[in-house]
């Protein structure tokens, strides 16, 4: 079941990590929104905090 919800992404996925990428599944019709983490290790250490934030308020969003 899990490999299914990916491959038709239809799962929510937080990626954590220098170049992970952050999948919400929104509404009945499956909208996917995306968003990238930094891949240079610098900048991502840099913004890692700021990342965490949005990632937990969009998921919030998300649920509520």
């Amino acid at each position: 079941v899990y490999n299914i919800q990916m491959m038709e992404e239809r799962q929510t996925i937080l990626g954590m990590g220098g170049g992970a990428v952050t999948k919400w599944v929104v509404g009945p019709d499956y909208r996917v929104y995306r968003h990238q983490n930094p891949k240079c290790p610098a900048t991502y250490s840099e913004q890692v905090e700021a990342e965490i934030v949005k990632k937990v308020h969009q998921t919030r969003l998300l649920l509520s």
